[in-house]
């Protein structure tokens, strides 16, 4: 049985018999009130301690000085962490710092009085709000427990373990790593603390219900649990969120090596052990002390680096460096200034024509998002990209696109100059599972012909998980008349099958195979291969990104059907777009008939 003692403590004289100040010398209570708070907190047969934010003992109960031994003992300036004996002070100071940040706290400590019985208590450490020393200060009741629910195991074990998975949870890991600052610090050891986050489990929960998740959640933390040893330490922090505590003996790279073999070992079980197609983990990454030297810091920063993983691609764990502090911060602010910019509606759609290359004619469009705050220049994409990243933001910015580009297209209808349109769809858009009867729906409803909507994906929405559903909704509005755009082919996650599996009516040649055309053999040969891939396949093609009439003329000698790019036009607002459609931006022959691929 570990045992505890109050250790001497004074911040306030303590007066005979029992030692008590009148708690209103600590708190700024009326006189009424005054009166009330000392009979009531001195009359309770629990111990209550007051502390201040520095961490030292203002004030104690009767209760406090007769039932642990001690109190009565008079000591000036100690901390709170110096109550306890050696075996409870890192659970005291973890138990402190938690009151302090979230508002609440507990632990369990085991205390033995002049009368050598030993009690067991739960601790419970409450903030009250601004003191008159000028910062917060911590009330702490310490509730003797008894009987049944005697044993300060089954106490530590009830507030420091999760009840689904049986890890160590926020607590414990807030435990573990003041008590390995504590002792690194005096010993110059060094520890990482990664922290994990699974991939898409909101959207994953949705799709297989809380019972199936659960269990996914299980068998990842039996797996991370199985290799939990004397050097590492596992925990389960929140949600579908995990922490690691492995001792640095390693160089960083060769530690961020060694948590990555980790996770895809837990990946590997959980893919085997379920019925999902796809399961990854992403995680930052920090350092003791080279990161930082108190708890906070390690949280923070860990965090800081796996955003940056998230941001980056699925499955990737990433070590924190200094610059992704700005780097955050930038973020931030992009996020904010999406969400000013949805709920202010200066998102709006600029149109880029698309040109037939034999014939120079405008016979198509694609929506390019911009925004605009009111009285300043048009904005690119690019100074709001965080919100891409970010699920409910991508998706509020979608619906905005779509709806105006309806409206947009609506409109020429009625004048007789419609064209058809590309609209960009992101993963975000495939999450909603009726995103395709969703999108068909507003169609029949603004009256506008599916063969006017071109939906345009990039091959990122085909990975991880959900990508099955975004095959059934590219088919079912193909079914319905829609044609599908793949852009940026030939980029990043480029494979021949995405073509094979899904109904892909369209293939985009991006702009970096574009700008070097006339002087890369290279660049001519990969653009020649996706042409004829194209051609075979009767798929069109569309090459990006075309700034000179030598590389239209390239294009257009190789067999590529049409393109798009400042040579043409630059994007621009939709009251220009009748006008536009009507000019030849090209001399040339008759137009060709676009190929439609068979269903």
């Amino acid at each position: 049985m570990k045992h505890v003692s109050f250790m001497n403590t004074r911040a306030v004289p303590l007066s005979a018999p029992h030692g008590l100040t009148s708690l209103a010398n600590c708190l700024p209570l009326s006189a009424p009130r005054e009166g009330v708070a000392d009979a009531f907190i001195q009359q309770t047969a629990d111990p209550v301690l007051l502390l201040n934010a520095e961490g030292s003992v203002l004030w104690a109960n009767a209760s406090a000085l007769a039932q642990v031994d001690a109190m009565h003992v008079e000591g000036i300036g100690r901390r709170w962490e110096q109550v306890w004996a050696n075996d409870y002070r890192a659970d005291a100071m973890a138990a402190f710092d938690m009151a302090l940040a979230h508002g609440r706290a507990r632990f369990s400590a085991a205390s033995q009085a002049s009368d050598e019985v030993t009690r067991e208590w739960d601790v419970t450490l409450t903030q009250i709000g601004d003191m008159t020393l000028g910062s917060l200060n911590i009330i702490a009741l310490a509730r003797e427990v008894k009987g049944q629910d005697a044993g300060a195991s089954h106490l530590r074990r009830g507030d420091l373990h999760d009840a689904l998975t049986g890890l160590p949870n926020r607590m414990g890991v807030q435990q573990e790593l003041h008590r390995r600052t504590s002792r690194l610090v005096a010993d110059g050891g060094r520890f990482a603390l990664a922290i994990l986050d699974i991939d898409g489990f909101k959207q994953l929960n949705s799709r297989l219900g809380q019972k199936a998740c659960d269990a996914i959640l299980i068998e990842f933390a039996n797996t991370m649990a199985q290799a939990a040893n004397d050097h590492l330490f596992v925990a389960r922090v929140e949600g579908d969120q995990f922490a690691l505590l492995v001792d640095a003996v390693l160089d960083p790279d060769k530690i961020v090596t060694q948590i990555e073999r980790l996770i895809q070992q837990c990946a590997d079980r959980v893919l085997n052990s379920t019925d999902i197609a796809s399961f990854s983990v992403s995680a930052g990454v920090t350092i003791f002390p080279n990161d930082g030297e108190t708890d906070q810091e390690l949280l923070q920063n860990a965090r800081t680096a796996l955003e940056h993983a998230r941001r980056a691609r699925h499955g990737k764990t990433v070590l924190f460096n200094g610059s992704m502090r700005q780097q955050l911060q930038r973020h931030s602010s992009m996020l904010e200034v999406a969400k000013v910019a949805i709920a202010s509606d200066w998102i709006k759609p600029y149109y880029q024509p698309k040109v037939d290359l034999q014939s120079g004619r405008v016979i198509g469009l694609e929506a390019l998002l911009r925004w605009q705050r009111p009285g300043a220049p048009v904005e690119l994409p690019a100074s709001i990209l965080a919100a891409f990243d970010d699920p409910e933001l991508a998706t509020c910015i979608s619906e905005r696109m779509q709806n105006k580009v309806l409206t947009d297209i609506a409109a020429w209808k009625r004048a007789g100059s419609a064209l058809p349109v590309a609209i960009n769809a992101s993963a975000a858009d495939f999450r909603n599972p009726d995103f395709a009867g969703k999108f068909l729906n507003q169609l029949y409803k603004a009256n506008i012909p599916t063969h006017l909507l071109e939906l345009e994906v990039t091959e990122g929405v085909f990975l991880g998980i959900g990508a099955a559903d975004v095959g059934v909704a590219l088919r079912e509005l193909n079914a319905a008349g829609v044609r599908i755009s793949l852009d940026d082919f030939g980029t990043g996650y480029a494979s021949l099958s995405h073509l094979k599996e899904h109904p892909v009516d369209i293939l985009k040649i991006d702009r970096s195979f574009v700008n070097n055309l006339p002087d890369s053999p290279d660049d001519r040969a990969i653009v020649s291969a996706m042409i004829g891939l194209g051609r075979n396949l009767a798929i069109e093609v569309v090459a990006e990104g075309i700034e000179t009439m030598e590389q239209a003329t390239l294009l257009r000698d190789m067999g590529c059907h049409t393109g798009q790019g400042f040579l043409f036009s630059r994007a621009i607002p939709g009251a220009l777009v009748p006008h536009l459609t009507r000019q030849h931006l090209m001399a040339g022959s008759e137009p060709q008939t676009l190929p439609r691929r068979a269903s």
